[in-house]
């Protein structure tokens, strides 16, 4: 549990397409770690196909070492407007600095784009306690 009880929104990428897959966006926490409970995604080009984007958390930036696939899991039906978002707020997961959450399409649609984005809430966390942070 957080020592702080309001969430921030951060963003992971803005026109992201879902014309293929892989890696879209992605966010890190800085000094202090993050958790992380809602992952949403607006549709901002209007989507001909069903498309899949997926959450995960890479313990290493830009490494795929470790990385935890499908904190959450986002369906996005064929023909969704834009302005529709969706999103899977039954997650809670801390993420540290020195990692970072990534999205991901795991299923391509012909055609769409989005934008991503995670809310959760800072933890204070003496940086001292991790081995990622140098405290000066």
């Amino acid at each position: 549990m957080s020592s702080y009880f309001y969430r921030t929104p951060e963003i992971l990428g803005t026109g992201q397409s879902l014309t293929t897959t892989g890696d879209r966006g992605q966010w890190r926490p800085l000094a202090q770690p993050y958790e992380m409970n809602e992952f949403n995604v607006l549709v901002t080009t209007l989507t001909a196909g069903a498309s899949v984007v997926r959450l995960d958390w890479r313990p290493t930036v830009g490494s795929d070492t470790g990385r935890v696939n499908g904190l959450a899991i986002v369906n996005i039906p064929a023909a969704s407007p834009v302005g529709r978002v969706f999103k899977d707020d039954g997650v809670r997961f801390l993420g540290r600095p020195g990692g970072e959450f990534v999205a991901t399409v795991t299923t391509a649609a012909t055609a769409g784009a989005v934008d991503l984005g995670i809310w959760g809430s800072h933890c204070y966390e003496n940086p001292a306690n991790n081995a990622n942070v140098v405290v000066m």
